[in-house]
Order: C-alpha cells, then structure tokens, then sequence
C-alpha cells in the first residue's frame, strides 16, 4: 500500500524547505482524514492482557460495564478475578461492518452462501460470532470467509441493556489498522498499523476493570 504519492511527497518537502503553509495543511488534512475514518464512538475491550496489537475475529463494545465484565470473566460465568484485569478504551473503523439486523445485508450474504452450498446462513452468523465459545468452534471460520469475500471488516449486535439503553458489540475480523488508541497521534507512516500505541507517548493505554467503568460512563 502506497500512503502517499509523489505529489503528496512534494507537499511534505515544503515543509522541510521552509515552506510550512503548503506542507502544513497537507498534513492537517491527513490528520482530518484518518480522524474522520473512525467511528466518534469510543469502544472497549476487556481483557487479562497486555494488548499492542488485537488478534483476529476480536470483540469490541460500546458499554464498558460488558467489557469489565468480559476482563474478570464474569462475563463467561466464571467467578470474578480482577487480578489483571483491564479495559481499553479505543476508535475502530465501523464503515464495512456486517449488521445483523440489516435485511440487505442478510439478502447479501444468504445470497452468496446458497451459491456455495451453504443455505441461509444469515440467521447463524449472532449466535456464532458472539456466543460464548464461539472462538473454539469451526463455524466462525467459515462464516467469516464468506462475510470478508462480501466485502464485510466485522459484525455487530445491538440489544437491550438492564438501564433501557441499547448495547453495541463489535467483532473485528482484522483489527489491523481499524483499532486506534483513544490517545494515539497521526502518523502517516504507521495509519495501517496493527500496532495501537503507534506514535503514543509514554504508558499503557489500558484502564482497570473498574476504572474503565468510571471513565468511561
């Protein structure tokens, strides 16, 4: 991938010539654009781990509490551990992400899917990406290559949360370059990364289980 082109290389060396005018708003403008390439929501990721770079098939949401939940492991039945627990607060890019309550989308896929021999599949696609387990079954695998050849990043849910709001989940299938730190800088050299403390200063982005509740409500 080429992030900039020779024209573009030209406006950077005004700036090192001298010129900050031509130069600096080529710049602003990159900084606008990748700014505006992520969804203004901010979203969490719980976890027992010291995260740089997210795995595939990796699951975001917009409700911190859901992602402390997911970070202790009450959110798998399991008794609650805030040994290591922590949450990350980050942007993800939301433009091609399959939703599940979307009839075209579903049109889409079902579509493609019955042309391979696989009938209706839509209706697996909730349960499957975001069931408990679900990373240690083979049907995610497949699902996923049928929503990345329809030119799908992701799926997302909504439901009901218990205060009468609405719960946003997200799972990213390439996290590589769609996921930034809440206080990660512009840099053009490094807006694929999968790294998410690219060009961040000083310590972790990661909040405790229980601050990252604090925080983020």
């Amino acid at each position: 991938m080429t992030l900039l082109d020779q024209k573009q290389r030209q406006d950077i060396g005004l700036v090192r010539h001298g010129d900050m005018g031509a130069g600096s708003k080529f710049i602003q403008r990159k900084v606008e654009d990748f700014l505006k390439s992520f969804n203004k929501k901010t979203y969490y990721h719980g976890t027992k781990s010291d995260i740089k770079e997210f795995d595939d098939r990796s699951f975001f949401t917009d409700d911190p509490e859901e992602a402390s939940m997911y970070s202790t492991g009450e959110a798998f039945a399991q008794g609650v551990d805030l040994k290591g627990a922590r949450v990350y607060p980050v942007k993800i890019k939301t433009d091609n992400i399959f939703d599940v309550e979307n009839k075209e989308h579903q049109e889409l896929i079902n579509k493609i899917a019955n042309e391979m021999g696989y009938p209706n599949v839509s209706d697996d696609i909730e349960t499957s990406m975001f069931g408990i387990g679900s990373a240690d079954l083979e049907a995610p695998d497949e699902l996923q290559d049928l929503l990345e050849m329809a030119g799908f990043d992701g799926v997302k849910e909504r439901f009901p949360s218990d205060t009468g709001g609405v719960i946003e989940n997200i799972v990213l299938f390439n996290p590589a370059g769609k996921v930034r730190s809440v206080n990660a800088k512009f840099d053009p050299s490094k807006s694929s990364s999968g790294n998410i403390l690219a060009s961040v200063g000083g310590g972790s982005v990661a909040l405790g289980a229980l601050s990252g509740l604090e925080e983020g409500t």
